[in-house]
């Protein structure tokens, strides 16, 4: 949205709810399909809501209950769904630029105080994370995600230093399909015995 209005002013994705949420729904019902046909492993139930940020930016609370057959169930199956990582701007330039963009949490910590995520001093996400050589089941059911210290590294526009240690969890396949509306992803693991 670069085009001047009327008056001069540039606006932005916030300056258009109208058209920002229109847009978000078409995403979000291809998003339903592609998990309804099987991106993930043949569905047992979905639950979703919507939500607006602060800015009327909407998002998507999405769980997802898989079949017995295809639940997850060690590190491998988290790996295949999940990355933590900066990818290859090579091998992948566009999940590359989407994940650079869009998947990048900070900069916060020391020096970065005045950050929306700081309390009393520190990250209330725990960002930035430690580098993991491999996917860790930790004491809570949310797993630690692959992290490696491969040398990945870039700046971002305001040249801030990010590498492996600041990515937020996504899925490659949905964040280079959505781009601008790449999704979070979090697994959460449920014991059913």
């Amino acid at each position: 949205m670069k085009d001047p209005t009327p008056e001069g002013k540039i606006q932005k994705a916030s300056d258009r709810p109208d058209i920002v949420a229109h847009v978000f729904v078409q995403k979000m019902e291809q998003l339903l399909k592609d998990v309804r046909g099987g991106l993930f492993g043949k569905v047992s139930g979905m639950v979703y809501t919507v939500e607006f940020q602060k800015r009327g930016l909407p998002h998507i609370h999405l769980l997802i209950f898989l079949q017995q057959e295809d639940k997850i169930r060690n590190p491998k199956d988290v790996d295949d769904i999940v990355s933590a990582q900066i990818p290859d701007p090579v091998a992948h330039p566009l999940l590359y630029k989407s994940v650079t963009k869009h998947m990048v949490h900070g900069p916060c910590g020391p020096g970065h105080e005045s950050a929306r995520c700081m309390v009393d001093k520190v990250c209330s996400k725990r960002y930035p994370k430690q580098f993991e050589p491999e996917t860790l089941f930790g004491h809570s059911d949310y797993p630690e995600y692959t992290r490696p210290d491969n040398g990945r590294s870039f700046y971002d526009k305001k040249h801030h230093f990010h590498d492996n240690r600041d990515i937020v969890p996504h899925n490659p396949y949905l964040t280079a399909k959505y781009g601008q509306f790449a999704f979070p992803f979090f697994i959460f693991l449920f014991h059913v015995h």
